[in-house]
């Protein structure tokens, strides 16, 4: 699933959530003890929260106190990691890293430390989370960094290159399990790009989806909608369609406006 953000600093965010909400839904970490562990070096944006994972005093001077629930390891170092995890791991909802750090220097890590990032996070139950803002999209030659290594992260985070350079656009990227701990309630199937038929309504006519469940059109699209209540109503309701009904709904507006 996608959830479409402006900047990179909301992606992170967005991540953070969402490793947090999974650590005390799906692993049990008590109550407001959820720690992030993300690599020395890193650069995650300006705001409050990624700070507070900086090793970089320029980066925190002045703005104190800074969050906790944050562990710093060695970028690069996976016996480091595996040492946090074996001492903290029953706490530890995510491990946050770039697949090459940018704002370090252009730092790329040893040979195989993706895959034993992988392999660690996959034995102590804890989401692995892919900072592609910078690398994502091909600046790499490969569609993510982590494919060098083909590796799955748990989610990713993408930017940059998602905006052409031009519009400020982000990107957080995850499973429904872990993704749809942070829209609990809310039915987002929209989001779900690998549905067929979302694609072709989506490329088709859908110009812009608001992060509120409300969805806008171009004028033709408007003008054929106009005089079709039923057809006018279901575009209202795709965004809050539970999945299971999302294909029938979506069928029923490409037929009545005759997409």
């Amino acid at each position: 699933m996608v959830l479409p953000m402006n900047t990179g600093a909301e992606g992170m965010e967005i991540a953070l959530k969402l490793a947090r909400k999974w650590g005390y839904k799906k692993k049990i970490i008590p109550k407001d003890e959820a720690i992030i562990v993300s690599c020395c070096g890193c650069f995650y944006g300006r705001t409050l929260a990624v700070i507070s994972m900086s090793c970089d005093n320029e980066a925190t001077r002045g703005f104190g106190p800074l969050f906790p629930g944050h562990l710093k390891v060695d970028f690069g170092d996976a016996e480091a990691l595996e040492r946090i995890f074996k001492e903290k791991g029953e706490h530890i909802a995510g491990f946050l890293l770039e697949p090459i750090q940018g704002e370090a220097g252009v730092i790329i890590p040893p040979d195989g430390y993706l895959k034993a990032v992988r392999d660690l996070c996959t034995r102590y139950n804890v989401l692995m989370i892919a900072d592609e803002i910078q690398t994502g999209l091909a600046r790499t030659r490969k569609i993510l960094a982590c494919d060098w290594e083909e590796v799955r992260p748990d989610v990713v985070i993408l930017g940059k290159a998602l905006g052409g350079g031009v519009f400020p656009m982000s990107a957080v990227l995850a499973d429904k399990d872990v993704m749809l701990l942070h829209l609990a309630g809310v039915h987002w199937p929209v989001l779900n790009f690998l549905n067929p038929m979302i694609i072709k309504f989506y490329l088709k006519e859908l110009k812009l989806l608001s992060l509120y469940g409300s969805v806008a059109f171009d004028e033709d699209f408007e003008a054929q909608l106009a005089d079709n209540n039923d057809a006018r109503l279901e575009v209202s309701l795709l965004a809050r369609s539970p999945e299971q009904e999302l294909t029938e709904v979506s069928n029923s507006i490409v037929e009545q406006v005759g997409l």
